[in-house]
């Protein structure tokens, strides 16, 4: 599994969106140059895992980069404004919450981070007193990024049961998976190798 960090200055490729064997995580402080636009077929097609974390007041780009991520994260005083929406981050906002986007679009000013998790908006608040490379550092220990990825991907495919059977048989060659499973009948945690990041 290939983990990428993308901070400021950093191009995010529609190369790097391609690969099922890589886990993203763009980086709170991260703009893309040129607009998020070209990156829209890449998004929409991707087998990568993407986690998207955000600041502050969120909207255009980050907005809509965090709509179409497989997990978004935020810190706890950010608010998201939906009042300038591109048609990247509508079709984001549908595909996370379905028909409640509806009532999200036409809400009165920019949503809390509580109100954008309890509708769906948003995976996971996070503490804003630390950068993104530190959060990501604490929250994926102990965790398996070929988890998350196996489970982003079962989320995008629709696949159902034969799907996930197949993904399942697949990925208990995996030392992640084993780790996991023999953690869980150990009655301990699992000990995962941290991830390494470029």
């Amino acid at each position: 599994m290939r983990s990428i960090l993308i901070r400021p200055g950093d191009r995010l490729e529609p190369e790097d969106l391609e690969s099922s064997e890589s886990v993203i995580v763009i980086d709170s402080e991260w703009a893309p140059e040129g607009g998020i636009e070209p990156l829209a077929g890449a998004l929409a097609n991707r087998r990568a895992t993407l986690i998207t974390d955000a600041a502050g007041m969120i909207g255009g780009d980050k907005l809509a980069l965090g709509l179409c991520s497989d997990v978004f994260v935020a810190t706890g005083d950010s608010r998201f404004d939906f009042s300038r929406c591109s048609p990247m981050a509508i079709a984001g906002l549908v595909w996370r919450c379905g028909r409640r986007a509806i009532e999200i679009l036409g809400g009165d000013g920019p949503l809390t981070v509580a109100t954008a998790r309890d509708l769906g908006v948003l995976d996971l608040i996070r503490d804003g007193g630390v950068r993104t490379a530190s959060w990501l550092e604490s929250w994926t220990a102990g965790r398996s990024f070929e988890a998350i990825a196996t489970a982003a991907r079962l989320i995008r495919s629709s696949g159902g049961d034969p799907g996930e059977r197949a993904v399942f048989a697949s990925q208990f060659t995996r030392t992640d998976v084993v780790e996991g499973l023999k953690a869980f009948l150990e009655r301990r945690p699992p000990r995962f190798p941290p991830e390494k990041f470029r």
